[in-house]
């Protein structure tokens, strides 16, 4: 189960570091176009434009990196959470049993 969730993990990481990387890269345009492409969602594209403005889009952009960032920290830290979690965790549960 360790080592299952660690790789889990480590591939949403990958995942949300490839999507970041295609934000940067592209305009804030390319990805509206490709968002509304990938939801079916055309007729509703104006609308959309207008709830997600540019600043609202790097905003979403920072919390995307600063997810990574947690991510990256847990997979560096994930042997001490997975012990503190598997042992003290469980020892608090099973005592109020």
């Amino acid at each position: 189960m360790k080592y299952m969730s660690k790789s889990i993990l480590t591939l949403f990481l990958f995942l949300l570091i490839a999507s970041c990387i295609f934000s940067l890269f592209s305009s804030y345009k390319v990805c509206l176009e490709y968002f509304i492409q990938t939801i079916n969602q055309k007729q509703y594209s104006e609308q959309i434009f207008g709830l997600i403005t540019y600043n609202k889009f790097r905003l979403l952009q920072t919390i995307l990196v600063l997810i990574i960032i947690f991510i990256s920290f847990l997979i560096y830290y994930f042997k001490t959470i997975y012990n503190f979690i598997d042992t003290d965790i469980r020892d608090l549960f099973i005592s109020s049993i």
